[in-house]
């Protein structure tokens, strides 16, 4: 490969149609049963090869040292592949960060791809699974993407027919939310029914929209929305446009599942409209994301 070269991969985002969190594990993770799905909103990632790793992104205010995942990826990946060199990697963020949407994660899913494919090493799917289960708990699903129901601290993957036909609209307010800070709240509700998320997994195998919107649900709503007003004033003010509505992981995003994409790009341009400091955009449900260039 001539040093002029690169690799691009798309990073795709996700939605949670359905997360469940369990109690706080010995090693610091919660147990969640969810089912998510890749999306069309995305990050673009470029990878040339060079004699260390930096990492530069446009777009968005993040860290461009070891604190970035990209970053954190790339270092872990030549630390196993034993291959020298490094990495110069660029992200040109799309995805609204601390969002729920899993941007973060999906730009180390696709250094890890990008990465495999440049130097060779081979690693099977398996494999990138396992690095990236080291550095985050969205990171292996975003490896393939698609659809799956994730268990255990979201590294159990259990692949699920991907429904592509999904139109929606990706809505995030002017503030972000903090995982761990999120994750404390569920803390504070020790002995808490449990749900697990077998019917969303049924609705998409079934692809039947109507007992698909009856199952949409997040632990984290009610966990975050009796601290933070501005997240339940949020969903409420998306119900006006009549379609179901959804946080998206530890939030601040949401997704409306709308009837096509025409509504979906209307709706997004009459949100933008009226409140024009919110991230409003419209986007679709995609299936396996691990081939994309």
């Amino acid at each position: 490969m001539k040093s002029s070269d690169f690799i691009q991969e798309k990073a795709a985002a996700k939605i949670n149609l359905a997360l469940a969190v369990g109690n706080r594990r010995e090693d610091g993770y919660h147990d969640i049963d969810t089912v998510m799905h890749s999306i069309s909103l995305a990050d673009c990632v470029e990878i040339r090869p060079s004699d260390r790793i930096d990492v530069t992104v446009e777009g968005a205010e993040l860290p461009q040292g070891p604190d970035n995942l990209a970053y954190a990826a790339a270092s872990l990946f030549f630390k196993e592949t034993g291959k020298g060199g490094g990495a110069s990697i660029r992200l040109e963020k799309h995805i609204p960060v601390a969002a729920g949407l899993g941007g973060g994660s999906s730009d180390a899913a696709a250094v890890l791809r990008g990465l495999n494919r440049m130097t060779g090493a081979g690693l099977s799917a398996g494999r990138l699974r396992e690095l990236g289960a080291r550095l985050g708990s969205d990171i292996p699903f975003c490896i393939e993407g698609g659809c799956a129901r994730c268990m255990g601290r979201g590294e159990e993957i259990h692949p699920v027919p991907f429904w592509d036909e999904l139109s929606l609209v990706i809505c995030r307010p002017d503030f972000p939310l903090n995982t761990p800070e999120a994750y404390k709240e569920a803390d504070r509700r020790p002995g808490r029914a449990l749900l697990h998320a077998g019917r969303m997994e049924e609705a998409v195998r079934l692809r039947d929209g109507e007992y698909l919107a009856s199952s949409l649900f997040n632990d984290f709503e009610s966990f975050l929305f009796p601290i933070t007003p501005a997240l339940k004033e949020t969903k409420i003010y998306l119900r006006q446009w009549g379609c179901p509505v959804l946080m998206t992981g530890s939030g601040s995003a949401f997704f409306l599942l709308v009837q096509d994409m025409e509504a979906a790009a209307e709706t997004a341009e009459k949100i933008r409209a009226r409140r024009p400091d919110w991230f409003a955009q419209a986007a679709r449900t995609m299936g396996d994301v691990s081939h994309d260039a």
